[in-house]
């Protein structure tokens, strides 16, 4: 069985839906949703260095923040997705993590998911949802008047 690919499109498409317009408190449930936002949060490692794990967990904190409607969520059980999904890989004392070069198994995504910049794509989504809301209005507007 050949494992699926995430698209560039498709990933963006979804991250912005769930930063932006999901509502979600919780981590989701459906797995291709997980692994967007995991892969969203390996992205903003530098795949060459290796992270204390006070680093890792300053990475985490500033992902959360950016993506403000998860600035409730925990850094630590975060940090635990990452590796258990192998989106980070941890020396067994735990004194060091990097970025695993291996995908989750069941996933993989396009290339080009490596380069996305989480605030880029989500103030792109937001200018998009502003200009949607917008046209609505005034087409409403339009039509009552």
């Amino acid at each position: 069985m050949e494992t699926p690919c995430i698209s560039y499109e498709t990933f963006t498409k979804r991250l912005v839906d769930l930063c932006l317009r999901s509502g979600m408190t919780e981590f989701p449930t459906k797995r291709r949703d997980q692994l967007i936002l995991l892969k969203s949060l390996a992205v903003a490692f530098d795949p060459g260095r290796e992270y204390a794990e006070v680093a890792v967990n300053q990475v985490i904190q500033h992902w959360l923040t950016a993506a403000s409607c998860f600035a409730g969520w925990d850094h630590v059980t975060m940090r635990r997705r990452l590796v258990e999904e192998r989106f980070l890989d941890r020396k067994p004392d735990g004194s060091c993590y990097r970025v695993s070069p291996a995908s989750p198994p069941d996933c993989a995504f396009d290339p080009a998911v490596a380069g996305t910049d989480l605030h880029r794509v989500l103030a792109e989504g937001e200018r998009a949802i502003a200009q949607r809301k917008a046209e609505y209005l005034q087409k409403q507007a339009l039509s009552q008047g």
